[in-house]
């Protein structure tokens, strides 16, 4: 997205993280009008301050006036404000004199575009900004958190000024149909007719299951979607019920 000149009312979608909206995506996209559209489950991570586990640092405000390397220096500036302290006095020597002069002691914050977590390694910074999801990469470099920032996810914002309304609806209904499919399994088994009933109480699908008839007219099939997490209780309920050739399958894509 960063190196994308302008919209030109030409962007339709955008899928950046939740907590880079405050960054340079929100810099980019500045005064474009755009629409939060909803959050997408998938990319969730924390950013956080990090700092190598051999400073003990275990306070946030021990790095106001230190080094730090970042992919998102404006939301770690706007964090480490609240750190900043009065200054010391210092010589004037133009009037050889000593004078009382208070500053705040900014935190000296540097961009890197990638490989965040090697500055403190290279001797680039007292700690980082960057965002965590299994902490493996952090660890790995010799750091650990320090604090949180801000927990984030993909999101989709979209520009309501193209000028392709139709196409940006339709895309959207599509990702909608693939996030909602990713909840939901399609489960089938047969089951007997004086039984089914109480089938469907443990499987009603999302308006009503599917029922077909069999060959052994004692005996119907079911097919209905199911939350995914709540699959093999499912399973387990119909086994103990009397179903029979139960499976499950996955949903690819569907419409609500």
């Amino acid at each position: 997205m960063a190196d994308i000149p302008s919209t030109e009312n030409n962007l339709l979608f955008a899928v950046p993280k939740k907590g880079r909206l405050h960054d340079h995506i929100v810099k980019f996209l500045n005064g474009a009008g755009l629409d939060y559209t909803r959050n997408l489950g998938f990319g969730k991570c924390s950013l956080s301050v990090q700092a190598p586990v051999a400073s003990g640092i275990t306070d946030p405000s021990v790095l106001a006036g230190k080094r730090i390397v970042t992919s998102f220096p404006n939301v770690a500036r706007e964090y480490f404000k609240q750190f900043e302290v009065p200054g010391k006095p210092t010589r004037t020597s133009s009037i050889a004199s000593w004078s009382l002069h208070i500053y705040h002691a900014r935190v000296d914050i540097k961009y890197v575009g990638g490989s965040v977590e090697a500055a403190c390694g290279l001797g680039l910074a007292d700690g980082i900004v960057d965002l965590v999801e299994t902490g493996t990469t952090m660890k790995a470099a010799g750091l650990e958190i320090v604090s949180n920032i801000m927990k984030t996810e993909a999101v989709l914002i979209s520009n309501p000024n193209t000028k392709h309304g139709k196409l940006v609806t339709k895309i959207h209904q599509r990702l909608l149909g693939f996030l909602f499919a990713q909840k939901y399994r399609m489960i089938s088994y047969n089951i007997a007719r004086d039984k089914l009933q109480k089938a469907i109480t443990i499987t009603p699908g999302r308006k009503a299951p599917t029922i077909n008839p069999l060959l052994n007219e004692d005996y119907c099939a079911v097919s209905a979607m199911v939350p995914r997490h709540d699959v093999a209780d499912i399973m387990d309920d119909l086994h103990e019920l009397g179903a029979t050739d139960i499976f499950v399958l996955d949903i690819e894509n569907c419409r609500a």
